[in-house]
């Protein structure tokens, strides 16, 4: 399988498909098809090598998140080294389509970045506002829900044309 794919694949699994209190689709997988993806990649830019590395505590974390475990350190920590993750594979996404002459793709994968960022720290204020005003948290459930799989569908796509086009 192209590195591409599984980072494709890894992306799949952190979606949150839960029935009941079982998630169908477990993060722990998703960090496992990063690492492996990541480890061809990493030949490739520093930047998917320092993705490599975060992948690694991220795995760990996957695995506790199997148990009804709910901590809010947990959750800070998982937020940021996911945010660093993903700034990495897109910053060397970004990479390989600058070294091919690609421009678009990588001003593509740059935006993907940002949108990423900026859906992930809005849902993070508003879930710890949440706490405070728990009727934010019910207004604002679904439309977050929306916005991180849509998010999460860009990455999955520009995974699948970086298979194409890198």
């Amino acid at each position: 399988m192209a590195p591409f794919i599984k980072l494709f694949w890894g992306f799949l699994f952190l979606f949150d498909f839960n029935i009941g209190s079982f998630d169908i689709l477990p993060d722990v997988v998703g960090y496992l098809f990063f690492y492996l993806g990541l480890s061809e990649l990493s030949i490739n830019s520093r930047y998917f090598e320092t993705a490599r590395w975060l992948s690694v505590p991220l795995i760990f974390i996957g695995v506790i998140d199997l148990f009804p475990v709910n901590s809010i350190i947990i959750n800070i920590v998982t937020f940021i080294l996911s945010l660093l993750l993903i700034y990495n594979i897109t910053r060397g996404v970004g990479e390989m389509a600058k070294n091919v002459g690609n421009f678009l793709f990588e001003e593509k994968a740059r935006k993907r970045w940002v949108i990423y960022l900026y859906t992930n720290v809005v849902s993070f204020l508003l879930i710890m506002l949440g706490f405070l005003v728990p009727v934010l948290l019910v207004i604002a459930v679904i439309p977050l829900v929306i916005a991180m799989l849509v998010i999460y569908i860009m990455l999955m796509l520009l995974m699948k044309e970086a298979n194409e086009v890198l």
